[in-house]
Formats: structure tokens, sequence, C-alpha cells
């Protein structure tokens, strides 16, 4: 299995991968730590994830209830979303 920065995946293998770790059959499971929660049981991650900065902006109350609900319904969480609306848009603009 080749091992990519998730920065450096096309938005399609983004969306796989986030499918492939948001919807398993025992997701909800793991969630409310009905399977445990002993770190002697995790595995380490294969995702190598290029360390991000903290930052805070502002954002309309209705606006981010509206890219939570999309968010959810794509199989995302918000703040994983928002960052790929912004990669793309990042994209297109340093491409044009």
């Amino acid at each position: 299995m080749e091992h990519k920065h998730i920065q450096d995946m096309s938005d399609r293998e983004q969306q796989e991968l986030a499918q492939q770790y948001t919807r398993g059959p025992e997701q909800a499971q793991w969630e409310r730590k009905e399977l445990g929660t002993d770190p002697a049981h995790a595995e380490k991650s294969s995702l190598h994830l290029k360390p991000a900065k903290l930052t805070s902006i502002r954002i309309p109350p209705d606006v981010l209830t509206d890219l939570k609900e999309i968010a959810h319904a794509e199989g995302f969480k918000y703040q994983t979303y928002i960052v790929a609306l912004l990669k793309r848009h990042v994209k297109e603009k340093k491409s044009a």
C-alpha cells in the first residue's frame, strides 16, 4: 500500500479514505467506546498527516450550520470538510 500525505491526495482519494474510516460497521461502537479504549489494543495509523497550524476565523452562525450539515451528509467532520473546501479553492486559484 502506497503511503501518501492526505494533503497530497486527490479529492476523490480523500473522500474514499474518509468513508473507509468513518463508515465502517463498527464506527458507532468505537465512538461510544463500546469496543474499548485500552491503548495496548490500538494500531499505529498508516495515515501520514502534515502538521496543521491552529487558527481561528469568524464564520456567521447560519453558514457554519450549513457547512456542518453538508459535511455530515458527505460523511466528514465539519472542520475536515472546511479544510478540503479551502484546499480545493486554493488549488483552483493557483492553477488558473
